[in-house]
């Protein structure tokens, strides 16, 4: 909802895996999102990284986010960066600062 009342266009990829959301920001371009409550079982984090990679590959993107209900880090995956926020935290961010989560 919070993309949407931001008027940022949002698409669902599903190829091989599925990436809840592409987001298209008209200032900052495209990103694979993925929305989970939690990492911390290693067949989720696989699963949901897996799927933002391939988005990627296919959006030819560096960058990829997984918002998650109180998680917080950085995977590096083949040639993407994967920032892990907590929803409370990205979605209280400026614009300037989601903007480096593209660049």
């Amino acid at each position: 909802m919070e993309f949407l009342k931001r008027q940022v266009e949002v698409f669902f990829y599903k190829k091989t895996y599925e990436c809840d959301l592409i987001v298209n920001d008209t200032q900052f371009g495209l990103m694979p999102v993925q929305i989970a409550y939690e990492l911390r079982d290693s067949d989720t984090k696989k699963r949901e990284v897996r799927g933002l990679l391939e988005a990627a590959e296919f959006l030819n993107a560096t960058k990829g986010l997984i918002i998650s209900m109180d998680q917080e880090e950085e995977i590096k995956k083949d040639k993407v960066t994967i920032q892990v926020l907590p929803a409370y935290s990205y979605f209280t961010m400026t614009a300037e600062q989601k903007g480096h989560l593209f660049t």
